[in-house]
């Protein structure tokens, strides 16, 4: 059995500074990457984000496809399935998942 010691004794802080270090890259990351697939179709960055157009960009195939057959409750429905072989990346999307969802 170990002894509760004091909070700052557990050393959170040094996990969450390294998380968030990494989650700040991952997002400067992202966002260059939607300034790019965007710049490459001429367009302008904007809200809400195409998903269709970064998959472009990307060569990523999305198809939607009815993934959940009938009397699947709302606990086990897949919203989707991503696929990686030496073909490429696809991405199969329910055919009723919502744009909202999807991206």
């Amino acid at each position: 059995m170990t002894e509760m010691g004091q909070f700052e004794d557990l050393r959170i802080g040094e996990g969450m500074e390294k998380s968030s270090i990494l989650y700040n890259e991952i997002a400067m990351r992202a966002e260059k990457l939607v300034h790019k697939s965007y710049r490459m179709a001429n367009r302008p960055a904007a809200f809400p984000i195409e998903i269709d157009l970064i998959a472009h960009h990307l060569g990523i195939a999305i198809q939607r496809e009815n993934l959940n057959p009938e009397g699947i409750t709302n606990f086990s429905k897949k919203l989707a399935v991503t696929t990686a072989t030496s073909d490429g990346v696809k991405i199969v999307v329910d055919t009723n998942v919502s744009n909202k969802t999807r991206r």
